[in-house]
């Protein structure tokens, strides 16, 4: 059975600045993990001034329970609240592709 970040589904999306629907998919990245992280990367890369985007993403890898997603993704978590932070996620995205890699 999947555990949840929210207490119960029936709260997903409820709220201002979120609906319900990007609360069902943010979850379900979460509920991905490792899956989710280079699509998720990708995505901040190619779409810099999406600010749901960055909103979500951060979600997501505040949330997750994957080791390897926190470690991979600890420089963007922290550029997704920083000054400037369309270009400087769209930098830590870039550079945490290019670990994976090597």
């Amino acid at each position: 059975m999947p555990t949840f970040a929210y207490e119960a589904m029936n709260d997903a999306g409820k709220g201002p600045t979120m609906l319900p629907l990007t609360a069902l998919v943010v979850q379900a990245l979460i509920d991905c993990g490792e899956a989710a992280l280079v699509p998720l990367l990708n995505a901040l890369v190619a779409q810099a001034d999406s600010t749901w985007l960055r909103e979500g993403a951060h979600h997501v890898f505040s949330s997750t329970r994957s080791l390897k997603v926190q470690q991979v993704t600890a420089d963007v978590v922290k550029a997704l609240k920083g000054p400037a932070s369309s270009v400087a996620t769209t930098e830590a995205a870039v550079r945490a592709l290019v670990s994976m890699q090597g």
